[in-house]
């Protein structure tokens, strides 16, 4: 069975530490193959700023992708949407795609996914900063600790 047309399971979503009771009992439009339509739907939820809107098409991006959508085409295909009608400051689901792919780096295998980051040579950048980001907090937390609570591994 093609995994772009089935709904996420509700075992997924409970291991993906979403709450089923918040997205109701029908997740039929958590599927992959909606990637691309919540991302237009939250451009247009932007652009005639009904928030609430902008919101539910973010939270519903962030769990396909987080639950293994993001080795998909479709993901792919919205990256490429993402990132070409949404303005820079608009960082919803920039980051989202940013987490996802982070957060999965097998996805960085598929062919999809490499002719998606050649295309926006932001992606890769936006990608790049996270990793950092990340790995400069966690310096931060070492450094803020006390020595003793460091372990071995940070003499």
């Amino acid at each position: 069975m093609d995994p772009g047309t089935q709904g996420i399971s509700q075992d997924r979503l409970g291991a993906a530490g979403w709450k089923l009771e918040t997205f109701g009992e029908f997740t039929g439009g958590l599927q992959v193959k909606f990637l691309v339509l919540h991302a237009k739907v939250y451009a247009l939820a932007e652009k005639y700023e009904v928030s609430g809107l902008k919101e539910m098409a973010q939270r519903c991006f962030q769990i396909i992708s987080n639950c293994g959508g993001c080795c998909s085409k479709e993901f792919a295909q919205a990256c490429e949407f993402v990132y070409t009608t949404t303005i820079d400051s608009d960082r919803g689901l920039r980051d989202v795609v940013v987490q996802a792919l982070h957060e999965h780096p097998r996805a960085l295998d598929e062919e999809h996914i490499r002719s998606a980051m050649r295309l926006l040579p932001i992606l890769p950048y936006d990608l790049v900063l996270y990793g950092r980001g990340k790995e400069t907090r966690k310096a931060k937390d070492r450094r803020s600790r006390p020595s003793w609570m460091n372990g071995p591994e940070a003499s």
